[in-house]
This record gives C-alpha cells, structure tokens and sequence, in this order.
C-alpha cells in the first residue's frame, strides 16, 4: 500500500502525526520528511475536498476526466457499468477517437471503482461503441491488462463493448 507514489501525508492530530511519523522513520526512513502537521484553520476534509470525493465515489455517476462519466447501476444480481462521453464528443476529430480516448480514461476509472465499492459478483460494462476492429481489439487488450491487476475476470459476449466480468470483492474480515 504504502510506495513511492505518495508524497505527502497530511495529519491535523499531533500525537497521530508524530505515532504516523516515527512509524515511516521505521519502515521507510527516507520518506519520513512527507509526514506533515496540517495546521490551517480549514478543517482538513474540507480543505483537500476529501468529503466531496468520498460522496462522489459511492454516487450513481462518477465524473472522470475531459468531461466523460460513468453511470454505475446496482441490483441484487449484478452492477452495470455505463461509460458516457459527456462533453467531451466534440473535442476529438472522429467518433471513433472520442471512443477510444474516453474508454481507455473509463477502463482504469471502472478499476478504481470496483476497488473502492468492493464491488463483486457479475458486473456488465457498456463501452463506447467504436468503428473499427483495429481500434476495438487493442482497446480490450488495454482493459484486460489494468484489470488483470485487481483480479478480474472477464467474459465476452458477442458485442466487444459488452462483456460481463466477475471480480472476486476482497472482504475485510
């Protein structure tokens, strides 16, 4: 959990920034310097906008970047996955451009998703319809690389666009 990506850890407690801090000096010494003791009079959720991400996180529709967004649907058998493109149709020179780009920003976006809902069981997925086989069967190559990572499952169905996966949710017991 804890690498090279972070680079700073904000902490408004005291006792918590130094407990936090003498731990990384143990595991990590070298990064002990990104512990920090927030000190703003804006409380600390507020002032990073981390309670507008948790509220954005478990919502119906997840925005993502360029103006794309998903629709994420659940039933008692399955989760559907809707990727939209928003505002962003008119930005790339073809539709098949803006499909590919959106559900390239929307296959690591649906990763990040089912890791942060633990979502498992059958997930359907709707992708952009594109034009081209070319397009279509290196954009499913990509998606299976970053979901090979959070170990999912996919199945195809005759449409490319969609499939039905199923991810194993990771229970906290």
């Amino acid at each position: 959990m804890f690498d090279d990506s972070f680079s700073n850890i904000y902490l408004d407690d005291p006792n918590l920034h130094s407990e936090i801090k003498d731990y990384i000096k143990l595991i990590a010494p070298t990064k002990s310097s990104i512990v920090k003791l927030y000190k703003g009079v804006t409380p600390i959720f507020e002032k990073y906008g981390i309670e507008r991400q948790i509220k954005s996180s478990f919502g119906r529709t997840v925005s993502m970047q360029k103006g794309a967004y998903l629709i994420i649907e659940h039933t008692e058998a399955l989760h559907v996955i809707d990727v939209n493109s928003g505002n962003r149709s008119n930005k790339s020179k073809t539709q098949e451009e803006t499909a590919m780009e959106v559900n390239l920003i929307a296959s690591a976006e649906i990763a990040r998703q089912l890791r942060l809902r633990d979502m498992g069981g059958i997930i359907v997925v709707d992708f952009m319809t594109k034009q081209k086989e070319k397009t279509e069967k290196s954009c499913l190559i990509i998606f299976v690389k970053k979901w090979q990572k959070i170990e999912l499952n996919i199945k195809f169905f005759h449409q490319p666009n969609l499939f039905d996966s199923n991810y194993k949710a990771k229970n906290k017991a």
